[in-house]
């Protein structure tokens, strides 16, 4: 279980400087969307049957790519490091 939730807060929280790290408007709101996304697909899996296990999966694995993207791109373009 600890597993779990700590791959789901690393993928969060990838996910979160993503959005907050690029100077793309369009990956901003990617970012924004699989954020919140997420969170609300976590919050719903807290109360209703556990059905749609596997877009938690799908959202884990959206959230750490975009982080993935945007790191990419920082260490392409030197003027985007923080």
């Amino acid at each position: 279980m600890i597993a779990f939730v700590s791959m789901l807060v690393f993928a969060l929280r990838g996910c979160w400087k993503a959005q907050h790290a690029t100077t793309s408007p369009r990956m901003a709101l990617y970012a924004e969307a699989i954020l919140f996304g997420a969170i609300m697909l976590l919050l719903v899996s807290a109360t209703l049957p556990n059905e749609t296990n596997k877009y938690v999966w799908l959202y884990a694995g959206l959230a750490t790519a975009a982080a993935r993207i945007v790191r990419r791109r920082a260490d392409e373009r030197p003027d985007m490091r923080s």
